[in-house]
C-alpha cells in the first residue's frame, strides 16, 4: 500500500520524479516512526510534513542557494531536514551535525539503511567540530536560534564562508538587530528567496543566503 502523502506529494511539487516522490513518502514514514520513540518534530502528517519540512527542502534546491559537487552541514538536523532529505532526494552532499545523541543515532541509522555514502553523521557541538571538517561550501541551519547566536559560535572558525538560514516574515527585525550589534559588519546578505506554503493558514517563508565578510574588509 501507497504511503497516503505521496499523492499531495505530487500534486504540490510535479517536478519531482516518481521515485523522489516515493523517497520522500519514506522519509516522512520513517520520521513518523521514529516520532512515536523520540521527540523530532509535531509534523509528520502528510500536510503537516509536506508543507512544514518537505517544501523546506524543495525550495532550497529551486533557490540555487546549493553549488553543484559542495559539501554543506546542517547544523541540528535533528530529524533531517534539511540535509538528510536534501541529500535522499537530490544526491547532496551534507554533514549533519547533531548535539543529542539520541537524534544522532536516528539518522545514522537512517544514512546506513538508506546506504547514502555522500552523506556523514555527527553527534556533538559545532564548535568543537568545525575546524576539523576542513573547508565547507555552507552551513544550513533550521530552527537552532537567532542569527546573532549562530555567528557567535562560528566566528572563529575560518572553514566556512557561506551561511543558509530559513527564516518566517520576522527576519527583517531579527536582521536589522544582527546589523546593530557586534558582529554585524561581519556578514552580508546576498540572496533571499521567499515562498508561501500552501496548507490552511499559508505561511512566508525565506531561504537566506549570507557571505561573510573577511574581518580586514571592514
Amino acid at each position: 500500500m501507497s504511503d497516503p502523502s505521496e499523492s499531495l506529494i505530487r500534486s504540490r511539487f510535479p517536478e519531482l520524479s516518481g521515485e523522489q516522490v516515493a523517497r520522500a513518502a519514506a522519509f516522512r514514514e520513517a520520521l513518523e516512526l521514529e516520532n512515536s520513540r523520540q521527540n523530532l518534530t509535531r509534523l509528520v502528517g502528510p500536510e503537516g510534513f509536506v508543507e512544514g519540512h518537505l517544501r523546506d527542502v524543495v525550495e532550497l534546491e529551486r533557490s540555487g542557494a546549493l553549488q553543484a559537487g559542495g559539501r554543506y552541514v546542517d547544523l541540528g538536523s535533528g530529524g533531517g531536514v534539511p540535509g538528510l532529505l536534501s541529500s535522499l532526494l537530490y544526491g547532496r552532499r551534507w554533514i549533519l551535525v547533531e548535539a543529542e545523541r539520541q537524534k544522532a543515532e536516528f539518522l545514522s541509522q537512517r544514512v546506513e539503511g538508506w546506504a547514502m555514502h555522500d552523506t556523514e553523521v555527527i553527534h556533538g557541538r559545532i564548535e568543537s567540530i568545525l575546524a576539523r571538517l576542513g573547508p565547507v561550501s555552507g552551513i544550513a541551519v533550521r530552527a537552532v536560534g537567532k542569527v546573532e547566536k549562530l555567528y557567535s559560535w562560528l566566528d572563529r572558525c575560518s572553514t566556512w564562508n557561506t551561511l543558509i538560514l530559513f527564516k518566517g516574515p520576522n527576519w527583517g527585525l531579527e536582521w536589522a538587530e544582527f546589523q546593530g550589534g557586534r558582529f554585524g559588519r561581519f556578514l552580508e546578505a546576498t540572496q533571499d528567496h521567499q515562498y508561501e506554503t500552501l496548507d490552511s493558514e499559508p505561511r512566508l517563508r525565506r531561504i537566506l543566503t549570507l557571505r561573510r565578510v573577511p574581518r580586514g574588509t571592514n
